[in-house]
């Protein structure tokens, strides 16, 4: 369960340098065969959802660039397109342990300041929790995107995401919260996985659907 907050001021330290990218000493991590190594981890991306492009560690930190792929690209309306969101995720994925199939399961803290076009800069870092993350987006200028101050993550098992419901399918998906303005900003909600306070039905079956998974 995560609250979409007011933005706050963008804080300095926590953006790369616009002109220091990546930050000096930074190490890449290959991502020729990311995608393919993923799926036989059972986490499987369509091309529309292969946007991380470019991957560093940096003093415990991970760096990332990302953007939407090009079935993704047409102007359909979204103020931050959902491969987009994704990708900026996926960071997380480079390390993965052996405890099986990880998803995001709670946000808290998110703010999108404006919406950009082209590639995208991620920073990614580990929160006081041992399943939290930071991450903060920027546009290659170095202006704030989106922020997600705290990110939770949980164990999934793989073969219960295609049982949910018992339809053998996706779950139809019911709203929690309302969508961001089109122009950008914040608005009020409750968004994430689990034991949320259910809407009205038909959206309520959505809900129960994703409270089975977890």
């Amino acid at each position: 369960v995560g609250v979409l907050a007011t933005p706050s001021p963008t804080d300095p330290t926590a953006i790369e340098s616009a002109d220091n990218w990546p930050p000096s000493g930074a190490q890449r991590i290959d991502l020729d065969s990311f995608y393919d190594s993923l799926a036989d981890r059972d986490y499987h991306y369509g091309p529309a959802f292969q946007g991380l492009v470019s991957l560093w560690e940096a003093d415990g930190a991970l760096l990332a660039e990302v953007t939407a792929p090009e079935p993704a690209r047409a102007d359909d309306g979204y103020v931050l397109h959902p491969a987009v969101l994704d990708a900026m995720l996926h960071p997380l994925l480079a390390d993965l342990g052996p405890e099986g199939v990880r998803l995001p399961f709670a946000f808290q803290g998110v703010a999108l300041q404006a919406p950009r076009d082209g590639r995208l800069r991620v920073r990614v870092e580990r929160g006081s929790e041992a399943d939290g993350f930071a991450v903060t987006v920027t546009d290659e200028a170095g202006r704030e995107v989106v922020s997600i101050a705290s990110l939770t993550t949980r164990v999934v098992d793989p073969s219960r995401l295609g049982s949910a419901g018992g339809g053998g399918g996706p779950p139809d998906w019911g709203a929690v919260g309302s969508g961001f303005p089109a122009g950008g900003g914040s608005v009020g909600g409750v968004w994430g996985l689990g034991p949320v306070p259910a809407p009205p039905s038909p959206a309520g079956a959505g809900a129960d659907r994703i409270e089975q998974l977890l």
